[in-house]
């Protein structure tokens, strides 16, 4: 655009200033704008930081203001005589430029009736080189997995498997007859194996089996009369969930803290019944248990990992 009342050539740029679309006398810095076929006319757009944007005439209240969208949405037509493009909105004929009585360097719709300064728009050889695909990142691999990827083979994902999500149940012993057993102390370590996976206690103190609930369920009980007990373990990185299957001590007051959080344990190793304790290990892999004072005795009938498997 030439602004004649400063006597200067401004290119737009791609960028906004306030309401109005930013310009530079750099002419190695202009933007190149591109037409593209539509019904009535052509759709103006340009590549701003690599990614194809339209430029529209926006109706803003009672303004028309320039945009840079990522769809299109004004139809223009070109006038060869001015090396300009016009769009009709709302009945009215605007181009691209600013008034003739004031010395904006700035550009927006400008309505033709005002005869203002107006960007000219030349010819241009070719069109842009545009992306053929959106990258599609693997949540597995992060490469990408866009069917119409054009990248080099090492960027595009090999494929994998659907991941399978299942729940790994460790338990303690075999089920027995329908009486209450505290078995024996187990030591500061003990390890257990489901499928492919093993459930390591560490750090056991005053843990005892095998032992048994009132019903014959196998379990392992934690603490004395007086004394709490406690282990540690850790899950490997693809379990994201931990269920621990808790009951109070036969009719005792049972409290428990798992990595720091206390609950009151409602049902009872009498009834064979427990409550569900559910640990999110998506972060934090390591569980810590322990009974607390008021409540230092509990049963524990199975401990459980959700495990996701490519």
């Amino acid at each position: 655009m030439v602004q004649g009342n400063v006597g200067k050539t401004y290119y737009l740029v791609g960028g906004m200033d306030g309401y109005y679309m930013a310009t530079t006398e750099d002419s190695t810095a202009a933007l190149d704008v591109y037409l593209e076929e539509a019904q009535g006319g052509y759709y103006l757009y340009c590549m701003v930081n690599g990614v194809k944007t339209y430029i529209n005439m926006v109706v803003s209240g009672t303004h028309v203001n320039g945009a840079y969208e990522a769809s299109a949405a004004t139809v223009y037509t070109y006038d060869a005589e001015s090396k300009t493009i016009k769009a009709d909105v709302n009945g009215t004929t605007y181009w691209f430029g600013t008034r003739n009585d004031k010395t904006y360097t700035t550009v927006g719709p400008c309505a033709v009736s005002y005869n203002g300064f107006y960007c000219q728009f030349y010819g241009a050889s070719s069109t842009p080189e545009l992306p053929k695909h959106e990258h599609v990142e693997c949540p597995t691999c992060g490469l990408c997995t866009a069917e119409d990827c054009d990248g080099a083979e090492s960027e595009k994902c090999p494929g994998h498997e659907a991941a399978v999500t299942k729940t790994v149940v460790f338990e303690f012993g075999d089920n027995g007859t329908a009486s209450h057993v505290d078995g024996s102390d187990l030591g500061t370590s003990k390890s257990y194996t489901q499928d492919s996976y093993t459930l390591a206690l560490t750090g056991m103190y005053k843990v005892f089996g095998p032992a048994k609930d009132a019903q014959g369920n196998s379990c392992i009980k934690l603490g004395t009369s007086s004394v709490t007990g406690t282990f540690s373990f850790t899950v490997p990185e693809n379990v994201n969930e931990v269920v621990i299957q808790v009951a109070k001590y036969k009719a005792k007051t049972t409290k428990i803290s798992v990595n720091g959080v206390a609950y009151t344990i409602n049902n009872s190793s009498n009834d064979g019944a427990y409550d569900e304790i559910k640990i999110d290990t998506t972060t934090t892999k390591t569980i810590n248990f322990e009974t607390v004072s008021g409540g230092v005795r509990c049963m524990i009938n199975s401990i459980a990992w959700v495990v996701t498997e490519e």
